[in-house]
């Protein structure tokens, strides 16, 4: 998939618009639309860092190297609520409901390993482990 491909599914994804990408990361819109429609090479590593941390998603997505649109984020324990919304509504459509649940539970004990996770850092930091 090309720049232009994974620079569209993030900016639907976060609902945002051409000029929100060029008010908020410095980029000429003329520029920001070929790049969209694939007329220009991808930009920069630095301005596709730029848009990636604007639009709060993955940079290795824009990349290319990576099919992954968001991160878990291991301090936070959790994903945004919104990207969690996203989430459960793509389940409810792909999945039956007793696979849901299934899913639900796997998710909740996730979750809760994270917590302990972070927390176990934190002691191992504290004591100098």
């Amino acid at each position: 998939m090309e720049f232009g491909e994974r620079l569209k599914i993030a900016m639907e994804f976060r609902h945002k618009k051409a000029v929100d990408i060029v008010e908020n990361c410095g980029i000429q819109k003329g520029n920001l639309s070929r790049y969209i429609n694939g007329k220009l090479p991808e930009p920069k590593q630095s301005t596709i860092y730029k848009i990636a941390d604007y639009l709060e998603i993955n940079r290795a997505f824009l990349l290319g190297i990576s099919d992954n649109l968001i991160v878990w984020d291991i301090e936070k324990g959790k994903v945004s609520e919104t990207e969690e919304e996203i989430i459960l509504a793509d389940i409810n459509n792909i999945c039956s409901k007793q696979d849901i649940e299934t899913l639900k539970n796997i998710y909740n004990v996730v979750k809760a390993l994270a917590k302990w996770i972070k927390a176990y850092i934190k002691t191992q930091t504290e004591l100098g482990i």
